[in-house]
């Protein structure tokens, strides 16, 4: 049933979700284009824009996705929806997952894209070396650390805001209707935050960043860079705190759990 429901969401987005790239696949052109033809100002406009527009690709999909959720689960879709033969709460998985192969598919998109950029504006050569230079670093557990970190930054963002949306559709806070997730939202990033920065000080694992040992993997919370900073003027600190990684994944479960209970038990139809 929750591939059904991806099926079901593809039909539906599937056409919005194409604008971005093409849009993007098109200014970039028009970008490689007109410096061929050297016609600087066409050439720097559309470079510009297309420059945005793979910038802004995994934020614009999200956003579409976002959309979709609301106005399928608590819109003027939602009675349909919801009519389907299965918990809320897969339903809520389904069109999750949905957002997540979207999300993938995103930095896909946004990574080939960049690639033919790079590979255009800097020339084959210097690309070739700037990426055989990466990949002779890519293995070190430091690398490894970091990228993993990203990635599940991201899937823990989309987990998050699903779960708000889902936990702000609460009949009780019906007649504040768009303001409800925006709210719940904009609370949820305060308390992310102040908990992402409680978590980078005090848990202890990290990455150091000046040699010696620049790149390592530490048993160590940013609180002792962090003090040498503010007393010393430093220029930069020590140890670059990860538990903010550990707490986007505590705060993504807690949040999920929630959200999943609350779908079966109090979901309002707008």
């Amino acid at each position: 049933m929750i591939w059904t429901i991806i099926r079901y969401d593809a039909k539906a987005t599937w056409r919005q979700l194409c604008v971005m790239p093409v849009v993007a696949a098109l200014l970039l052109g028009t970008a490689i284009g007109a410096d061929a033809l050297k016609i600087p100002v066409l050439k720097q406009t559309s470079l510009v824009l297309a420059v945005v527009a793979i910038g802004g690709l995994l934020a614009v999909q999200a956003l579409i996705c976002i959309l979709n959720y609301w106005t399928s689960m608590y819109g003027r879709q939602g009675s349909f929806t919801q009519t389907i033969p299965v918990r809320t709460s897969t339903l809520l998985s389904g069109k999750l997952l949905y957002a997540l192969i979207v999300g993938v598919l995103s930095l896909i998109v946004t990574a080939v894209f960049t690639l033919l950029a790079v590979l255009y504006y800097v020339g084959a050569e210097p690309a070739r070396y700037v990426i055989d230079q990466i990949l002779q670093q890519a293995w070190t557990n430091a690398v490894i650390l970091v990228i993993a970190s990203v990635l599940l930054q991201l899937v823990c963002s989309l987990v998050i805001v699903w779960s708000v949306i889902t936990i702000s559709s609460d009949e009780k806070l019906w007649s504040l209707r768009w303001g409800a997730p925006v709210l719940g939202l904009f609370c949820t990033y305060v308390v992310y935050e102040v908990g992402a920065a409680l978590f980078m000080l005090f848990i202890p694992i990290g990455v150091r960043m000046e040699d010696p040992g620049a790149g390592d993997i530490v048993m160590e919370g940013m609180w002792p860079s962090f003090v040498k900073l503010v007393q010393y003027d430093v220029a930069s600190p020590e140890v670059l705190g990860l538990g903010y990684v550990l707490w986007a994944v505590v705060l993504a479960v807690v949040l999920l759990v929630l959200a999943r209970r609350h779908a079966d038990r109090r979901t309002s139809v707008r």
